[in-house]
């Protein structure tokens, strides 16, 4: 196992303004309002497992970067650009990825994910043949997928119309809070078509995703001093003190002293390689040791250096009986 570091690169494309985190471009923001958590390239084999991207290169285009990648694992041998440029109200993505043997894939392709502050934002949703749906994005975890047939997506946020357009495949969105991922994805190739499929030798695979942010008329975007001016206002419809409040005004969150937090325990990283100095949390640490990995002294030595009391519990293979 490798730790990623991720370091986080400022990129500033007229009014739009996003991060480079490895080959991730993430916090997504309009005139400082925060659109899009993330969008990026992925790639999935035929058991849903992720070939990392090698970075080959980020260099300047018009309006924007454009991001060499490259993987060679799990079966995939696979060339590829991400690029992301921004024209006034709209920046694009848009990724590009050759082939270079036949690939089992069950997504190869862009993701896009929503912030979870959008939760119970209505949404508009415009389908491949041209007709439109309309919904919210889901307050309360959605198992199933909220979305469908996706051709583009709108809704409003912080006085702003956000427009998000996909190309090269159909999309479909899922809620990512079933995974403790505080997010909305929206994705390509549905999941009621058969998988994996096979990226033939020399295919290349194109897809973007162009978004759009408009002022809402009589509407101002706000900024941080009008956000806080609600909470401290003599409003009777005004969040109580320790509230977090969406940006619609509604309490969303309160704090409440309730005395002494229980002991709590947390897990160990069983990697084998060197990693970040652990920093004591918990009243102790759970490690999992398998006698039969060569890797376990190592992993135990570097949770002994949390400082923390160690509850260790071993893993032993049974013996057949007889």
């Amino acid at each position: 196992m490798t730790w990623i570091r991720e370091t986080a690169t400022p990129v500033t494309a007229g009014d739009w303004s996003f991060e480079l985190r490895d080959d991730d471009i993430s916090t997504i923001r309009f005139h400082g309002v925060d659109v899009l958590r993330s969008v990026r390239a992925v790639a999935r084999d035929r058991n849903w497992a992720t070939p990392q991207w090698t970075i080959s290169g980020v260099a300047d285009v018009p309006g924007g970067i454009r991001m060499s990648l490259r993987t060679r694992q799990l079966g995939a041998d696979l060339d590829a650009s991400l690029t992301a440029t921004a024209d006034g109200e709209t920046l694009t993505v848009v990724f590009e990825a050759t082939s270079a043997v036949e690939f089992p894939t069950n997504r190869t392709g862009l993701v896009v994910l929503h912030p979870p502050q959008l939760a119970g934002s209505a949404l508009r949703i415009e389908h491949a043949d041209g007709t439109e749906d309309t919904t919210a994005f889901p307050v309360d975890i959605a198992p199933l997928q909220p979305a469908f047939d996706i051709r583009s997506l709108v809704w409003e946020q912080e006085g702003l119309r956000v427009t998000c357009t996909f190309d090269g495949d159909v999309f479909e969105m899922e809620d990512q809070r079933n995974w403790t991922d505080a997010s909305f994805k929206t994705y390509s190739r549905p999941l009621a078509l058969p998988f994996p499929y096979l990226l033939a030798a020399g295919e290349t695979v194109r897809q973007s995703v162009s978004v759009t942010a408009e002022a809402v008329p009589d509407v101002a975007v706000p900024d941080a001093v009008a956000g806080t001016a609600a909470a401290t206002s003599g409003d009777a419809h005004a969040a109580p003190a320790g509230a977090v409040a969406t940006a619609a005004g509604a309490e969303a969150l309160a704090f409440v002293d309730a005395g002494t937090m229980p002991a709590v325990s947390v897990g160990a990283s069983t990697a084998p390689d060197a990693g970040p100095v652990p920093v004591p949390v918990g009243a102790d640490l759970l490690v999992e040791i398998d006698l039969g990995w060569a890797g376990w002294p190592a992993a135990l030595a570097r949770a002994a250096g949390s400082g923390l009391p160690l509850d260790v519990r071993l893993v032993i293979a049974a013996r057949a009986s007889g």
